[in-house]
């Protein structure tokens, strides 16, 4: 469970799960979901809620789903993976309307699963890059482990691994990110746990923490 805030305004709460499911391929379940604060949805409510659907051998997704909900604004997103022909297909329903796009890649995953697969950053100078297929475009994000720092939140205190993030869009060399600059803390250990962000945007910053952990959050 995770608050953010604007500004040092609390404004968003948030909860990451993850469980196994025995079939005949087994597969994880990867869900965030976010709302605005009891104040704020008197100004602008969110609902907001984002799963992806994972093979549990290869860690590569299946499917990602979004759900938004705001004033005026309610949106759908399906995609599903063809990985042996490389294509995601990409329905949005937005307000009623659908549009349709596949979208090539390479060796995609999905903005979720991401979050999941920080096994291979032990210490300062590790890096990482992962194709990412969001339902837009396919992206780059890269992650750099920066340094190690002890950082004490409400769910308690945590070694972390400090990392930085960059974004880029495949097929737009100029594309520049919403975020100015982006650092998140992770757990250090077996399970890889963000317990803190922060987040440079255009006016102000972003940030938030892990307030609770549950044995349901980290099965």
């Amino acid at each position: 469970h995770y608050h953010f805030g604007w500004k040092g305004i609390p404004a968003f709460d948030g909860t990451i799960q993850a469980t196994r499911h025995e079939d005949e391929r087994p597969w994880y379940l990867f869900r965030l979901e976010g709302k605005t604060r009891r104040w704020l949805d008197f100004i602008y409510k969110m609902r907001d809620r984002m799963e992806a659907v994972v093979d549990a051998g290869s860690l590569l997704p299946r499917a990602f789903y979004v759900r938004m909900s705001a004033p005026r604004e309610k949106t759908d997103l399906t995609v599903r993976f063809d990985h042996r022909r490389r294509i995601a297909h990409a329905t949005w329903v937005k307000n009623g309307r659908t549009r349709e796009r596949e979208i090539p890649f390479h060796r995609a995953n999905d903005p979720v699963t991401v979050l999941y697969l920080l096994e291979s950053l032990r210490q300062p100078g590790d890096q990482a890059t992962f194709e990412v297929v969001n339902g837009k475009a396919n992206y780059r994000v890269g992650l750099k482990v920066v340094g190690r720092e002890r950082v004490k939140v409400r769910a308690g205190t945590f070694d972390t691994l400090v990392i930085e993030p960059t974004l880029a869009r495949l097929d737009r060399p100029n594309y520049k990110p919403k975020f100015k600059k982006m650092t998140i803390w992770v757990t250090e250990g077996e399970t890889r746990i963000p317990v803190k962000l922060r987040s440079e945007v255009f006016i102000g910053s972003v940030s938030g923490e892990l307030v609770e952990i549950t044995p349901r959050s980290v099965q």
